[in-house]
């Protein structure tokens, strides 16, 4: 098994920042094509680990994962599906991930990341997986959303202490990793603390964090308020699902799954500024 992630330069970065790490742990479910009812024997949530190093420099961008419980294929030849899933856990219900972003550091240990159904043995081929080519190529996707804050500070006189918030988001749900989809439980009005990403100086921040798609059950848009406390002050500006931007509110009609919203800051002694021409990339 070899896994690379996609939307990410040579494959090598994730929420966290960095390259795979070894010792990554990946889960696999092996099913007969096209059925998603039972897996084969010994199919069920496998883990498998990453032990090449990781890295651009080592050869292929699909790194290998092994198993000391390696998935036996039917000795029919009958074809297989694969499904993958990030990071790995003992699931307490069979092909549920249960999600909780009411951690946000590491911000690895949150990011889920799935395949989807793979049939056959590299990505676009048309070798099906089977006793006869038992190895497939992993392609995983982000499956939750990703927010950054840069934070200009420079028209402060001394920065100290620095947070950010984000309100009215739900931070549990499941996740179901044969049909992709999640379905939010919980108070729809929970406070996300982010995380410090990147800084380049005392006066430029940036923040991360996680949160759950739109497209989930249950967790349709809304509007959300973005608290920043800088040295004790506070200051907010609104995420607004509609409207009119301005300078203290910018319209994201939806977080989608998969994708990275920027918001640029600027902030003043007793005032902020937004930039409402936010960017979105892939994530």
């Amino acid at each position: 098994v070899t896994g690379y992630i996609a939307h990410t330069p040579l494959g090598i970065t994730r929420a966290a920042g960095s390259a795979w790490d070894a010792g990554d742990r990946i889960g696999l479910y092996a099913l007969p094509h096209d059925d998603t009812t039972t897996p084969i024997e010994d199919g069920s949530n496998v883990c498998y680990v990453l032990t090449d190093t990781p890295g651009p420099t080592n050869g292929s961008i699909y790194k290998i994962f092994t198993t000391s419980t390696p998935i036996t294929l039917p000795d029919d030849g009958s074809f297989i599906d694969v499904y993958g899933y990030y990071p790995y856990s003992d699931l307490a219900t069979p092909t549920t991930v249960a999600v909780n972003l009411s951690t946000q550091d590491p911000q690895k240990n949150i990011d889920l990341m799935t395949t989807g159904k793979v049939s056959t043995t590299t990505q676009g081929g048309s070798t099906p997986i089977s006793i006869a080519n038992p190895e497939c190529q992993l392609l995983f996707y982000h499956r939750l959303t990703k927010l950054v804050f840069n934070l200009d500070l420079s028209e402060i006189g001394t920065v100290g202490t620095v947070t950010l918030t984000i309100g009215s988001q739900r931070t549990t749900a499941t996740y179901n990793i044969y049909n992709d989809e999640f379905t939010c439980s919980g108070d729809a009005n929970q406070t996300i603390t982010a995380t410090v990403g990147t800084t380049t100086s005392s006066y430029d921040k940036t923040f991360e964090a996680i949160v759950l798609p739109n497209d989930a059950i249950n967790n349709s848009a809304a509007d959300r308020t973005v608290t920043i406390v800088v040295d004790g002050r506070s200051y907010t500006f609104t995420i607004a699902a509609s409207g009119a931007s301005s300078s203290t509110k910018v319209i994201t009609s939806s977080f989608d799954a998969g994708k990275k919203y920027v918001y640029n800051v600027k902030v003043y002694p007793f005032t902020i500024e937004v930039d409402t021409e936010k960017y979105t990339e892939q994530w």
